[in-house]
């Protein structure tokens, strides 16, 4: 069984030790012959300077180094109001258990600075121990995007833009989190709203495969956090950008965020505007064989859709006293998508054009929102901290349609019109109460514990109506409203121990109990469940050297059905193609194990992992009899994924840096079509790269792009995807603003192709849909306020050598 086999290798690596014993002591001293506490020590190779250990002095002065490999090393020495010194070089073997350096004396140094500016450049994608980060702010390519445009060119991160679904690593089952909340809104609604969501709010995108037991266990390719500006000097800052572009139609982008901060009080809020005038291309075929003859269906779909997204935010901290603080958040956004579409659809009969239909299309999908959060964090006492969040969500969701349908013959005879229309109001609200507390047992043992309940209410009232003798009647077998109730309760444990100063570990257990019933006032219990599932986690790592390290983990995560996927609604793609709702969906279990090899700054990591009764928002049913195309969500028996990810960064010149990500997929897919059993396997690939070049005179480039192979999802077979983007920067106003002009998609290589197989070789699906087009942004960003930091005395600091130590 695979969780024997993890649970004995992970714990087996506990027990693994490396046999190093040197160590190299010191002390340092002022020039006055006093202990300097807090000096800045580093332990260097001798050959090229470059750092093997870092420490800091206790309030002695002393120093050490444990377990040093043999070699010729020397000692760096450096604190605030003191001239740096680098010791002589010395030699170590495998014969000295300890060496004792004499002692060190520092002499003073006196500047006098008006101001000090810190500034840095992160590299677009960072890889960390258990997630993937994608710097947003300050990447020229993402100037003028939305978070849906980033997420799209993002490390193991497909966007599925019209089956409204995210993978990652090749597994579905993402979750969305704001500021590490978790988002829970359905997938339209989050997709809508990533697609409004301004880059220029973003400071940064982690990418979370591995999510410890105080996550949710929701979602089985783990989370995507979205982390959005915050300014954290003192006094009144913020930051505005305003962009404009062209892709197919305009694009119009406006955001800005303040932040106040003194004493002991912290106001911040932010906003945007973001209006996004789309042309889009869908084109469709569908071919089955039934009672002797070829039956066939295409669409040529032209649409013109607007997407206006406004989004609003505003919070406080507030510290009442050294160990209580108390913050809230109060946030809003309505996101209005119109469109207007021409669909030209043709029905053939052996290849003969039997039919053709006209269909003018106007769609309307609106969503709002308001959510708050109250939180209080209370130092109970040293090493112990308690802090309880309340959250309220609350969503409305309105999606009227109407169809105008032409029928006409081969021969170009008008047979008849037909009009639809439908309508979906959607409200729903949440409730969400948690209880969190830590306490730090010892130096080595950290315990973290808590408790967490969610409400959710949930009303979907669906109407479809159709044009009969001049007047609108309702469709009674399409058309109820459908009330669902669902709550969760979860308890977590966690401890997270450092075995040695090189191994450290973290055990986790989460429980979570869900009771779920959906119901019309006229049937009951559509769907009624009640189940209670254990989630362990345990996570391991292994630091071999300064330049190396190795983690493994291991998972139980569980993905529900959402709200939408459970009502059974039906939308009309066409008049013989239909979307709709599955009350038979079931939750789906995964288990998954990682393995992390980490060299310096590149990353090789392996992942494998086993999901069962896997929901697919998107599988289609073809009825030979009508000829008619069904897509709805689906449980399919299992899939298999084996997944290799490299990591590589480069700093080629000190101009010409950069990043190359590649993810390797073995995917095993066991579906199911009319009872008869499917079994699909396929090996595909994404690399993501990024070049950056800095310049003189404030200038720097920004070369990136992707390319995904074919890649399976269920029955379908998504075509292969590619992207090409530019972007160039010149920084101005003495660097506090930016203009930044960017291309995306410069080869128009990112259309959706797919390709959807059935038992019967003559039965297929296929279609390209063009979402985005090339596209060109130019965007003007300037920062404001107190970003600089004054002082009448100031010393060179030591800044970057701590977090070196760190």
């Amino acid at each position: 069984m695979i969780s024997r086999s993890i649970l004995l290798v992970l714990f087996t690596f506990i027990f693994y030790q490396f046999s190093v014993s040197q160590t190299i002591s010191g002390t340092v001293l002022t020039s006055l012959q006093k202990e300097a506490a807090n000096v800045n020590v580093l332990l260097l190779k001798a050959a090229d300077s470059s750092m093997v250990k870092g420490a800091i002095t206790d309030s002695k002065g002393k120093y050490i180094f444990k377990n040093v490999s043999a070699g010729k090393y020397q000692i760096s020495y450096s604190s605030v109001g003191f001239l740096p010194i680098t010791g002589a070089p010395f030699t170590i073997s495998n014969l000295q258990k300890e060496i004792v350096i004499e002692n060190i004396f520092l002499k003073e140094e006196r500047q006098e600075l008006q101001q000090v500016t810190v500034t840095a450049k992160k590299p677009m994608f960072e890889q960390k121990i258990d997630r993937m980060i994608v710097n947003v702010k300050n990447t020229i390519t993402a100037s003028g995007g939305s978070a849906l445009d980033i997420l799209e060119r993002s490390p193991g991160v497909i966007v599925d833009r019209q089956g409204n679904t995210i993978t990652m690593n090749g597994k579905n089952g993402v979750v969305v989190m704001i500021n590490g909340k978790m988002n829970r809104m359905p997938i339209d609604a989050v997709m809508q709203m990533l697609q409004g969501m301004s880059s220029a709010n973003i400071e940064k995108i982690e990418l979370i495969n591995t999510p410890p037991s105080n996550y949710d266990a929701e979602g089985n390719a783990g989370f995507i956090n979205i982390v959005l500006v915050e300014n954290t000097d003192y006094g009144t800052n913020g930051n505005y950008t305003a962009s404009a572009g062209y892709g197919g139609r305009e694009k119009l982008q406006g955001s800005m965020n303040i932040n106040y901060r003194t004493g002991k009080i912290n106001v911040y809020g932010d906003g945007s505007f973001f209006r996004n005038h789309m042309q889009q291309q869908f084109t469709t075929f569908r071919q089955f064989y039934y009672a002797g003859k070829t039956l066939s269906n295409g669409s040529d779909s032209q649409r013109d859709p607007v997407q206006t997204n406004s989004n609003g935010r505003i919070g406080f901290d507030y510290e009442i006293n050294k160990r209580t603080a108390i913050g809230g958040i109060l946030s809003t956004y309505y996101n209005q998508w119109s469109m207007d579409a021409n669909i030209i659809g043709t029905t053939y009969k052996n290849q003969v054009l039997d039919t053709l239909i006209n269909i003018f299309n106007t769609e309307e999908n609106n969503w709002k929102n308001i959510s708050a959060n109250l939180n209080v964090q209370h130092t109970i006492a040293a090493g112990q901290k308690l802090s309880v969040s309340v959250d309220y969500l609350d969503y409305n969701n309105s999606n009227p349609n109407t169809y105008i349908n032409n029928y006409t013959s081969g021969n170009g005879n008008l047979l008849y019109t037909d009009r639809v229309r439908s309508s979906k109001e959607t409200p729903m609200n949440i409730w969400v109460g948690a209880f969190d507390y830590t306490q730090k047992i010892n130096t080595k043992i950290d315990w973290e514990a808590g408790v967490k309940a969610t409400r959710s209410r949930f009303i979907n009232d669906v109407a479809i109506n159709r044009m009969i003798n001049n007047s609108w009647e309702i469709d009674p077998s399409l058309s109820a409203i459908y009330f669902l109730k669902e709550n969760i309760m979860a308890a977590y444990s966690s401890l997270n121990v450092a075995w040695n100063e090189n191994t450290s570990m973290k055990l986790g257990l989460r429980y979570e109990h869900t009771t779920s019933n959906l119901e019309t006032a006229t049937q009951k219990n559509i769907v009624d469940r009640n189940y209670g599932e254990f989630f362990p986690s345990v996570f391991l790592s292994r630091k071999i050297s300064d330049r190396q390290s190795i983690n493994l983990s291991y998972n139980r995560r569980i993905t529900r059905p959402t709200f939408n996927q459970l009502a059974p609604f039906v939308y009309f793609l066409d008049p013989s193609t239909f979307i709709q709702g599955n009350p038979a969906l079931q939750p789906s279990f995964s288990q998954s194990i990682k393995a992390d090899y980490i060299l310096k700054q590149k990353v090789f990591s392996l992942i494998y992992s086993k999901e069962k009764d896997v929901i697919l928002r998107f599988q289609s049913t073809l009825d030979p009899v009508t000829n008619k195309q069904t897509i709805t969500g689906e449980n399919i028996p299992s899939l298999q994924l084996l997944a290799a990810s490299f990591s590589i960064p480069l700093n080629i010149t000190k101009w010409w840096s950069m990043q190359s990500n590649l993810l390797i997929t073995h995917q095993q897919v066991k579906a199911v079509y009319n009872n008869t059993p499917l079994k699909f396997q396929q090996v595909n690939g994404r690399i993501n790269l990024s070049e950056n070049f800095t310049l003189p005179k404030d200038i720097s480039i920004e070369l990136s792009g992707y390319y995904q192979s074919p890649n399976i999802s269920g029955r379908y077979i998504n075509k292969s995807q590619a992207s090409l983007n530019f972007g160039i920067q010149k920084k101005v106003q003495n660097k506090k603003g930016s203009i930044r002009l960017n291309v995306t998609d410069i080869l128009n290589t990112t259309p959706w192709r797919f390709e959807e197989t059935f038992p019967d070789p003559l039965s297929f699906t296929n279609g390209r849909l063009q979402f985005v087009q090339r596209t060109i942004n130019l965007t003007y960003s300037k920062s404001f306020g107190n970003d600089k930091i004054k002082a009448t005395r100031v010393v060179k600091g030591a800044d970057e050598e701590k977090k070196r130590v760190e």
